[in-house]
């Protein structure tokens, strides 16, 4: 398994050359896709060794005043993570979801009502970020991918909870963004973030853009992630431990969260505590996911 251990001794890299070898994956994936393998390649994930002994704390939501949006991620609280899981670098890509989306319905142990759109827009697959995925498709790939793999339950492929995923896109900062509390330029791929993006209105490849401290691409913006929990209007309530919010304390689970915002969407809703409500059979060309894996 290929990790990223988040800790002191992560390395910042060369952005540059990091971009240059996503041309390499690429090539590799399609390689391996044309002779039948593509299913047995291995996503690149970054491990977060929370425990017991050392666990990752932060303090989650946002204290900003307004009518919209802003309200749903009230109260801020503190929330402590104690179990260890590992996220992916990148957003799942059309490269990544081909092998599912070419298999039955029986080797994917979900409905042809669940089958993939995999439309791209007309903007190009590859090494973009899947989209047109809903949450009941996206948790039926988690579930293929970790019998694919021969993983366990304890190892296995899932959806990230709401409070692991913004643990992990603030990248240990408290700021709005992992970068700082204003937008800038050239962080993130949103309507209004000062990138080459903002006039081309569609998804970018992903890793475009600089990682956030922990390693994790595309966190801000590009296009908004499934998490697992059910939507509730704010975090009154909310779980402490890092666990997905069922319909305990008034769940809706006719609405699934989704976290990060997209290049539709205007800065503020890229911020590290944004969140939004789709319902779980919703597919739109801003929405996509990022695996999570137990560990």
């Amino acid at each position: 398994m290929l990790l990223t251990v988040v800790g002191a001794g992560v390395a910042g890299g060369n952005w540059w050359l990091e971009k240059e070898q996503l041309s390499v994956r690429a090539v590799g994936y399609l390689a391996l896709n044309a002779v039948g393998l593509y299913g047995l390649i291995e996503p690149e994930m970054v491990r977060f060794g929370c425990s017991n002994a050392k666990p990752c704390e932060f303090t989650m939501g946002s204290a900003e005043s307004g009518t919209g949006s802003e309200n749903s991620e009230k109260p801020q609280h503190k929330v402590t993570l104690t179990k260890a899981f590992a996220l992916a670098k990148y957003e799942l890509t059309f490269d990544e979801y081909a092998a599912f989306a070419r298999a039955s319905d029986e080797e994917r142990g979900c409905s042809q009502e669940k089958r993939p759109m995999r439309d791209d827009a007309g903007w190009g697959a590859g090494q973009r970020p899947t989209i047109n995925v809903s949450w009941d498709e996206a948790t039926c790939f988690v579930a293929w991918l970790t019998k694919k793999r021969g993983l366990d339950e304890k190892h296995r492929y899932r959806l990230a909870t709401e409070s692991e995923w913004e643990y992990a896109a603030r990248g240990g900062k408290s700021a709005r963004y992992w970068w700082g509390d204003e937008v800038g330029k050239d962080n993130a791929n949103c309507a209004g973030c000062g990138s080459e993006w903002d006039s081309q209105q569609r998804t970018a490849p992903v890793g475009f853009f600089k990682k956030n401290p922990f390693g994790l691409y595309d966190t801000a913006g590009n296009v908004c992630e499934w998490v697992e929990d059910c939507w509730h209007e704010n975090h009154q309530g909310a779980p402490q431990d890092g666990s997905a919010w069922g319909e305990a304390n008034g769940g809706n689970c006719a609405q699934r969260v989704i976290r990060g915002g997209s290049w539709f969407n205007k800065p503020g809703s890229v911020r590290s505590a944004a969140r939004d409500r789709v319902p779980p059979d919703g597919r739109g060309f801003n929405l996509g996911f990022r695996l999570a894996q137990d560990i």
